[in-house]
């Protein structure tokens, strides 16, 4: 995905925030819009899948040394 998705990935988190579980092993912040956009900036890859003209599923990886990390995963209930 590129940041002209920013907005989906956005309403995806968005709509998804409830549904984290909220505890000190698995803290989870809700970015405003313009910080999701600069994820790009910082040098995030997402990849995400859309159905129905909707992104239903998004994961965000950062690259360290000589490995990936995921830093989250996000997916619409059916």
């Amino acid at each position: 995905m590129t940041v002209t998705s920013a907005a989906d990935l956005y309403e995806l988190e968005n709509t998804n925030n409830a549904d984290y579980p909220f505890t000190p092993a698995t803290p989870h912040e809700l970015l405003d819009a313009d910080a999701t956009r600069d994820l790009w900036n910082h040098g995030f890859r997402v990849f995400g899948a859309y159905g129905r003209d909707e992104l239903v599923g998004a994961t965000l990886n950062t690259h360290r040394d000589r490995h990936a990390e995921t830093e989250c995963t996000s997916v619409l209930a059916s």
